[in-house]
């Protein structure tokens, strides 16, 4: 966890570092290139993704907030906490209204359809090197962060995804519970087994799902798919899947 907060410390300054030389959202005095970061005075809006009604998201981002202002002391962190599923219509009407946030905070299947945007700003033109991330967070961490050969974001947090099955349904469907997928391949077989539907040919179960609301769908897909080695865009910046919603990939399972 440290590392990952080291990590979260150098991504708040390099995109803090963009907006104070250029136009530091709370006024007064804003950092110029070359002045210590000691003297620089502002404020930085942060839209972060509040996940649970409790305290504890709210206390691991002062955390971060802690870490900046041991090298920015003065400068001020105007934190908007907004539930996840509300995050995009946020930055959406921020970007419609031409007053960005500072920083965002997002899920990793934002990095480069907001970096496609120019909705965020490329850190590596800001002097933060892919090199030295590598060297402070889990090598598989980096890919999902870069655009176009460019770093456009850090990893602050991770958690792990996990598969469910019903025993019962397996059973149901004459497949042994006791033998779950250990491939995509076997994965899809099984899923096709395990789709049901009533006599109008209406989906009652999905053979596969991401158990996700249609908010957090894109998350657990590129979620999945890293884990299994893809990639969301080719080396000419070219999606690397067909867009699918949720009813249309039951369909295929």
């Amino acid at each position: 966890m440290q590392r990952g907060l080291k990590a979260a410390g150098a991504a708040v300054l390099a995109v803090a570092m963009a907006a104070l030389a250029g136009c530091s959202s709370g006024g007064g005095d804003s950092a110029q290139e070359g002045q210590d970061p000691a003297t620089a005075t502002g404020t930085l809006r942060v839209v972060v993704p509040n996940f649970s009604a409790d305290n504890e998201g709210q206390a691991v981002f002062q955390g971060i907030v802690d870490i900046f202002h041991k090298t920015y002391p003065q400068m001020k962190v105007e934190p908007d906490f907004v539930p996840y599923d509300n995050l995009n219509q946020k930055i959406s009407t921020a970007l419609s209204a031409g007053s960005n946030y500072d920083v965002v905070s997002a899920g990793i299947g934002w990095v480069q359809p907001l970096a496609d945007l120019g909705a965020i700003q490329s850190l590596t033109k800001l002097g933060v090197k892919t090199e030295d991330l590598e060297k402070t967070v889990y090598p598989a961490f980096v890919p999902p962060m870069k655009f176009d050969n460019d770093l456009y974001a850090v990893p602050i947090v991770a958690n792990p995804r996990l598969l469910a099955y019903s025993k019962s349904a397996f059973t149901e469907a004459g497949l042994d519970p006791a033998k779950p997928p250990q491939s995509l391949a076997e994965l899809r077989e099984d899923a096709k087994k395990l789709t049901k539907r009533d006599a109008k040919g209406q989906l009652t179960r999905t053979g596969f799902d991401f158990w996700a609301p249609a908010s957090n769908y894109r998350q657990q897909f590129v979620a999945f798919m890293g884990a299994k080695g893809g990639q969301m865009f080719d080396a000419d910046g070219q999606p690397t899947f067909a867009a699918r919603t949720r009813s249309s990939w039951s369909t295929r399972w």
